[in-house]
């Protein structure tokens, strides 16, 4: 699994380089464009994180699965954060709801759903806190975290430039593929909590 770990890192750093060294180039800088590649490249992971949190849920340990829906839900806000659904040729009800007000109360339907749950198994969830915390999956998610929040600064420049809008996309498809590879391997993390629990129903 390490081993693997660090081979993915080091095709990131190598494909992150290489489209660094384009950043000034103009028909590069037509990536960056609102709904463009490096953007359509961001929502397909997003999406692929969803399916793969989601998988896991029906055999995951009661306590994680909030967990796992949690991760479902947080890569269906960063889509609706990064899609501009109201632009793309779609129905109507599509684009109210992906959007505005639509889009407030979507996503605040399913938080506190997520939340909700959470609440009714604090109980179970507590008792398996540390080893959440501590797993692959979170540690994947908080560098993730990082990386996207690195990304905010080329965003709010006050002179920002082409260039840097193609450096806050390339950041952010870094950050979402990290965030893709926390996502599968938490099936290992749910796994791992379905053996223990079942060590302790045993023992």
């Amino acid at each position: 699994m390490k081993t693997n770990l660090r081979n993915i890192f080091l095709i990131l750093f190598v494909i992150g380089a290489i489209f660094s060294q384009t950043a000034f180039a103009e028909d590069a800088i037509r990536l960056d464009k609102e709904n463009g590649p490096l953007e359509n490249i961001q929502v397909i992971l997003l999406f692929l994180s969803s399916i793969a949190f989601l998988l896991p849920v029906a055999k995951a340990e009661r306590s994680y699965r909030c967990v796992l829906l949690g991760g479902a839900m947080l890569s269906f806000s960063f889509i609706l954060r990064e899609l501009d659904v109201e632009d793309l040729a779609g129905p109507q009800w599509v684009a109210a709801m992906g959007s505005g007000t639509g889009r407030g109360i979507l996503l605040g339907a399913g938080w506190a759903i997520v939340g909700f749950l959470s609440i009714k198994s604090f109980a179970v969830l507590e008792e398996n806190l540390k080893p959440i915390i501590f797993s692959r999956t979170t540690l994947l998610l908080f560098i993730a975290g990082l990386i996207l929040f690195s990304g905010s600064f080329f965003d709010h420049k006050d002179d920002k430039t082409p260039a840097d809008q193609l450096a806050e996309e390339l950041i952010e498809v870094v950050g979402y593929s990290l965030f893709f590879i926390g996502s599968i391997i938490s099936r290992f993390t749910a796994r791992s909590l379905v053996e223990t629990a079942g060590e302790s129903v045993n023992g």
